[in-house]
């Protein structure tokens, strides 16, 4: 992904995804021919993201930070 905007709000480098400087085609094919050759920080990396979205994303979580968003509203 693009090391810009919301990428880098969501990925961590090296542990739940790959950032690249915006629109430097050689280091995006290069990070995409690695993954593709050496498949176990693929593996690794695609893991840690459904484990990062998973707590981040949990629906208790999310009505929970919701919720608390609305009262402070009302405040």
């Amino acid at each position: 992904a693009w090391n810009t905007g919301g990428p880098t709000e969501i990925l961590n480098e090296g542990s739940t995804g790959k950032l690249i400087e915006p629109y430097d085609i050689d280091a995006l094919a290069e990070a995409v021919i690695h993954l593709l050759q050496d498949r176990q920080p693929l593996t690794a990396m695609g893991n840690n993201a459904r484990s990062d979205a998973t707590t981040r994303f949990h629906r208790s979580r999310t009505t929970s930070e919701i919720q608390s968003l609305y009262e402070g509203m009302l405040r």
